[in-house]
């Protein structure tokens, strides 16, 4: 997302009262926190191997931004096999 662009939503965000978590890491960096931008959405059910460096990620937007929420969905789905599962979440179960 180009920094205009990002402020620009901010800006209707605004104006129309709403909330928002921006996308993407980027976002942090271009989209500051206010009254309608209160955090960054960065994943959506991520693979477990992708753990480690989104924590690095979080951290680093805390880092810039303490006060900001940082959301990855980590609520998951159904599949139709454990083999399925473990391609998609790199567990055979969601619970693990």
């Amino acid at each position: 997302m180009c920094s205009a662009n990002g402020a620009l939503q901010a800006q209707l965000c605004a104006k129309h009262n709403l909330t928002s978590c921006f996308p993407g890491y980027t976002a942090a960096q271009a989209v500051p926190l206010n009254g309608s931008v209160r955090g960054y959405y960065l994943r959506d059910e991520p693979h477990a191997k992708d753990f480690r460096g989104l924590a690095e990620t979080v951290a680093d937007v805390h880092k810039h931004r303490p006060d900001s929420l940082v959301f990855i969905n980590l609520l998951g789905g159904y599949m139709a096999s454990p083999a399925a599962a473990l391609g998609w979440w790199g567990f055979p179960h969601y619970e693990q």
